[in-house]
Order: C-alpha cells, then sequence, then structure tokens
C-alpha cells in the first residue's frame, strides 16, 4: 500500500473510532424522561403510557447514560419496549469503565427503582458500547437481578476498549495492578455467576467492527458462556463496523429477545407467557413469484417412483400436508400453507420456502405474497426515490399513447378521450404501492384473516423478491440503480432498516448460457452482493443452476409429446417450463438464503 493511502485510511479510522464510541449527538428528542438524582449521580425513567399498578413495572436498564445518551437512534426500540409496558432506566456514572464505585452507583439506582417506584426485581439490560463494561460488572455480582442481557456491539474486555494503560486510572490502580485483578473487574472473565444462574444474552456485533473487535467481545462472550452451558444469541451484522447504522437500532430480534424476557414481570401467575412475535416474510413479483408449477404435475410426481423423494418432507399420510404453523396470504386466497397458492390451479415457491421457515421458527410464519405477472420494476414495481423516466422518455410514452388511441378510435368509429401526462405518469410505481398496501392490510388484520394467530404480535422478518422478464423490453440498462431504490423503498416504507432481502435472480435459461438482455439483468441482479453496503443483509441466488433437467431436455419437442409433458412440466421456458421440481428447488433456494442472512452465517 502506498505511503500516502495508508495515511488516508488512518485518518479515516480515527474519524470512525472517535465518532463511534463518543458520546453521539443527539439528532432529535428521545421520548419524555423523568430525571432524579440517585447518589449525587443524574439518572433518569421513561415510563410507558400505561402502567398496571397490581404488578411490579418490568423495565429496560440501559448503559452506557450521559447527558446525550440514551438518543435519537434508540428510538425505535424504546417506543416498542414503552408500547409493551415496559419502561426504561438508567444513570450516568461517567467513564467509570464498569468500575466498583460506577457499579455501587448501579446499585443505588436498582434499589431506588425497585423498594422506592416498584420496579421489577429482574430488569433486562441493554448494553451499547462501552455500556457493556457497566453493565456486565454489576450483573457478574448481581445475576439473580438480571432478567437479561441484549447488547450492541457491547464491550466485553477491558484489554480490547478502552485498553488496560486508561482503564486503570478509572479503577484507581495501576496498569499492572489491573491486569492482576482481571478476574474481578473483566466481563468475559465473569460470566460463571451469569450461566449459572441462567441468564439469557443476545447481542448483534458487526463482523468489521475494529473499535471494539466481535471475536474479542461478543465473540469470546459466546465462546466462554457456551462452554459454561449459558444460553446466548449472537447476530452478526455483515459489512458492519462500530458505527450508527441504523439496523443495529432498529433490531426485531433484539426487541423480541427484551419482550420476551421482561414478559414474566408484566403478567399475572395464572397468565401464559407472551406469545413469540408471528414471523411474517414478504414474497413479492411477478408471474414466477406467483407461481406456474401445475397442482397436478405435483400429484404426479409425489407419487413416481422416480421422483417422489423429492416431494416426501412436503406430504403426510399421503396427502399434501397442510402447515398448522405457516400461513398464507395471496391476493384472494388465504389459509394454512399446503399446495395451490400459486396461479389458479398451480404452486409457486412459496411452498419450499414457506417449508423451510416453518420447519426453523418455533414461532408461527405468515407469508404474504404479492405478484402481479407481467409487472415490471422499471415501470409497475419502479420505487419511489427512483423518480419518473427522462422527460423526453415520458413524451415519447404519451405521442405513443395518443397514436394507440386515435388508431382504435378511427378502427372502431369511438370517440375515446386522449392520455394526458399525468395518465402516463400514474402508472409508475402503481404495484408498488399496491403491494405496501397488502403488506399493511394483511398485518392490520391477521387476526380476524387468521383466528389463529389472533393476539400474536407481528415481527417483518424478511423479503424475497423473483422479477425481471418484463424488464428486458427497453428497460434492462436501468435495473441494477432501479433494483437498489427498490431495496432502500421497502425497508424505508416498511420501516425496516436492515430487513434481510433475498432476490431470486432470473435463471429461465437454465443449462444454457444467458444472453441479451436477460444476462444484461441477470447481472444487475447479481451485483447486489457486492454492494457494501448490503453485506450481510442482502443475497442474490441464481436460479438457472437449479434446473430441472428432465423438463429441459423434452421442453423443445414438447408438442409432439404432449402426455409425456404433463408428466415433467407444464408451461413455457419464461415461466421455468411450470415445472414442479424447479420451483420447489428456488422455493428452497430462496429459504436457505434467508436463514443464512437470519444468522450471520457467511
Amino acid at each position: 500500500m502506498k505511503p500516502n493511502a495508508l495515511r488516508l485510511l488512518l485518518t479515516a479510522a480515527a474519524v470512525v473510532l472517535a465518532s463511534a464510541i463518543a458520546p453521539a449527538e443527539e439528532k432529535a428528542a428521545v421520548p419524555p424522561k423523568q430525571a432524579f438524582q440517585v447518589d449525587g449521580h443524574q439518572a433518569f425513567v421513561i415510563m410507558p403510557q400505561h402502567v398496571d399498578t397490581k404488578r411490579p413495572v418490568p423495565w429496560v436498564w440501559y448503559a452506557p447514560t450521559f447527558p446525550n445518551l440514551p438518543e435519537a437512534r434508540e428510538n425505535w426500540m424504546f417506543e416498542r419496549f414503552l408500547a409493551a409496558g415496559i419502561a426504561i432506566a438508567g444513570v450516568d456514572v461517567g467513564e467509570s469503565y464498569g468500575s466498583p464505585s460506577g457499579r455501587k452507583v448501579y446499585t443505588a439506582l436498582y434499589k431506588e427503582l425497585v423498594a422506592n417506584r416498584k420496579f421489577s426485581p429482574k430488569p433486562v439490560l441493554l448494553a451499547r458500547s462501552r455500556g457493556g463494561l457497566m453493565l456486565y460488572n454489576w450483573a457478574a455480582e448481581n445475576p439473580e437481578s438480571v432478567a437479561g442481557i441484549a447488547g450492541i456491539y457491547p464491550v466485553c474486555d477491558l484489554r480490547s476498549y478502552p485498553g488496560l494503560d486508561k482503564a486503570c486510572g478509572a479503577y484507581g490502580l495501576t496498569r499492572a495492578e489491573l491486569e492482576q485483578q482481571l478476574d474481578k473487574h473483566n466481563p468475559v472473565e465473569r460470566l460463571a455467576p451469569l450461566a449459572k444462574a441462567g441468564v439469557p444474552i443476545f447481542h448483534i456485533h458487526g463482523d468489521v467492527d475494529a473499535v471494539v473487535p466481535l471475536k474479542d467481545n461478543s465473540g469470546e462472550v459466546a465462546r466462554r458462556y457456551e462452554k459454561l452451558g449459558g444460553k446466548m444469541e449472537l447476530k452478526v451484522a455483515k459489512g458492519q463496523g462500530h458505527n450508527l447504522w441504523e439496523g443495529f437500532f432498529q433490531c426485531q430480534e433484539l426487541v423480541d429477545f427484551v419482550l420476551a424476557h421482561s414478559a414474566p414481570a408484566k403478567q399475572s401467575n395464572s397468565a401464559p407467557a407472551a406469545d413469540k412475535p408471528v414471523r411474517v416474510f414478504i414474497l413479492a413479483g411477478q408471474s414466477n413469484m406467483e407461481g406456474k408449477a401445475p397442482n397436478a404435475l405435483l400429484d404426479h410426481q409425489a407419487a413416481d417412483a422416480k421422483t417422489k423423494d423429492l416431494f416426501t418432507h412436503l406430504r403426510k399420510d399421503d396427502k399434501w400436508a397442510v402447515r398448522d404453523d405457516v400461513f398464507i396470504k395471496f391476493l384472494e386466497r388465504k389459509g394454512p400453507l399446503t399446495v395451490g397458492y400459486g396461479s389458479p390451479g398451480r404452486t409457486g415457491p412459496e411452498l419450499e420456502f414457506g417449508t423451510v421457515m416453518g420447519d426453523h421458527f418455533t414461532e408461527p410464519v405468515l407469508l404474504v405474497k404479492t405478484a402481479w405477472g407481467g409487472h415490471s420494476l422499471y415501470k409497475n414495481f419502479r420505487p419511489p426515490s427512483a423518480g419518473l423516466p427522462a422527460a423526453a422518455v415520458l413524451d415519447k410514452e404519451l405521442k405513443q399513447a395518443q397514436e394507440r388511441v386515435k388508431k382504435n378510435n378511427e378502427k372502431n368509429k369511438k370517440n375515446d378521450p386522449l392520455p394526458t401526462m399525468e395518465d402516463i405518469k400514474k402508472d409508475y410505481g402503481t404495484s408498488y404501492q399496491k403491494m405496501l398496501a397488502e403488506v399493511k392490510d394483511v398485518t392490520d388484520n391477521a387476526g380476524s384473516l387468521f383466528p389463529a394467530l389472533k393476539g400474536k404480535p407481528l415481527a417483518l422478518t424478511g423479503f424475497v423478491w423473483f422479477q425481471g422478464w418484463n424488464d428486458q423490453y427497453g428497460a434492462e440498462n436501468e435495473y441494477e440503480s432501479n433494483l437498489k431504490h427498490f431495496i432502500h423503498d421497502v425497508r424505508k416504507d416498511l420501516n425496516a432498516p436492515g430487513l434481510p432481502v433475498v432476490i431470486a435472480a432470473m435463471g429461465q435459461n437454465g443449462s444454457k448460457s444467458a444472453k441479451g438482455a436477460m444476462l444484461t439483468i441477470q447481472k444487475a441482479q447479481l451485483a447486489m452482493n457486492d454492494v457494501p453496503e448490503f453485506r450481510g443483509n442482502v443475497k442474490t441466488i441464481r436460479t438457472d443452476v437449479l434446473v430441472d433437467k428432465a423438463a429441459e431436455e423434452l421442453y423443445p419437442k414438447w408438442r409432439e409429446n404432449q402426455e409425456r409433458w404433463k408428466l415433467v412440466g407444464g408451461d413455457f421456458e419464461y415461466h421455468y417450463l411450470g415445472s414442479a421440481i424447479w420451483f420447489n428447488r428456488i422455493g428452497k433456494a430462496m429459504g436457505d438464503a434467508m436463514l443464512e442472512l437470519l444468522s450471520g452465517a457467511k
């Protein structure tokens, strides 16, 4: 590396480090706080609007607390805690780095809230960055008073941050003395009491964190805690460092963890445990997301000795399994997942995708399928941030539309009005808006649509995109840009930053090489795997490599062999030959990719 380049990298790293570890500048007001003093230190409580006075108040203990922390980036989490009746509290102990003096003030806060304000004796601790040193050290000495520990890139090893040279002053020790006493002061050395008490842990941590390295902190905690028999979930944010990425502060899994472990304190002894959230997945696209495998073909291949093993896991008692844990809404149809939720009389990738999700999650799964044949990303699904096409393009489109109406009027002796520019513009993005409206309608009314889900909270967990054919006709060169806009806008409009997105690339070429516009779109879809901000949260899979070769081999002569064709396929090339095997493989690959994103696996 050239010296100048190295200096630039070091300067950039210093800026990132300073902005990430220093208290963040507050961008907007956090929910109203009640301020008070504890042992001469400033403390706060944020109370939910409705409090059950008959029970102790469940609460989240946030650290670090400074004049400008917590800040607006935590609002998304806090709003969900408060809506569930959970309070948030914290106390400013300065740069204690988890020292005994800071722990003493923490104990004073705990006593004030539990003894005088009737808070639950077992809060969930929420540690952001160096708040990990503070909360973990208190928790190690009070494990019976902890319901769970959640962390956003928490510091868990003093040697990693701030380093013993800097931390020793807060402890009133020399560096050598602190090093000798790490078993009393370093979180990673003090996990045994927490494991023995059965305290669950959840961390989200970036895999390129240079300030608080994953391996030395959350990774080391996970390794040691498992060895001690403790229960911990570690979500690795791919391509993220010690930064202000929204996905850290709008992590549904973290919120679910807090709600689940705060819940016992707010329920009566006779009340059932809080329901885990329903895992919601959106399946969007055009006709291939609808699904084009004939149900009759699935019936045949599930019974045929040559292919039945491919379908066994989808069957029960020689019939298609009807899942009681996976539900689907596809336009006018709804119900438990089974065959037949594709185009009329057909099945799509939802069957295998839903099966993968249902087999993985202990929570119920809800699939919301929003797919319409013949709809392009360029026009119908056009995302708002892409804007409208250039004026010259719209003018040309208007002229062509007016010519068509004129010819039709002349031919049929009609007098239909000519289209206007507004008529042209209004068609852009219609399917995108319909998709959002359908998702809102289903999630708002899930309990009435699916009685088994009544009263259960919902958690938007993933998005799958399967589309591309109609963009081949003049819009292929814009596809990559439109797809980036689409991912950004979907996350923004669904209030789900970092939402895992799986893209099934065009693959109707099968065993042959893609060419022309199809190749351009295929490359654009696969390019999402190389977008830095999408690392670890977007994955494009190939569908051509999953081709059903038996159907592919017969297809060129299907008209002369229609009876044989009905036993292997059921549609044209653009619909993946209507192959049940191909569609199922695609659905399975979608599911596997989604789980990879959700688990943080490489």
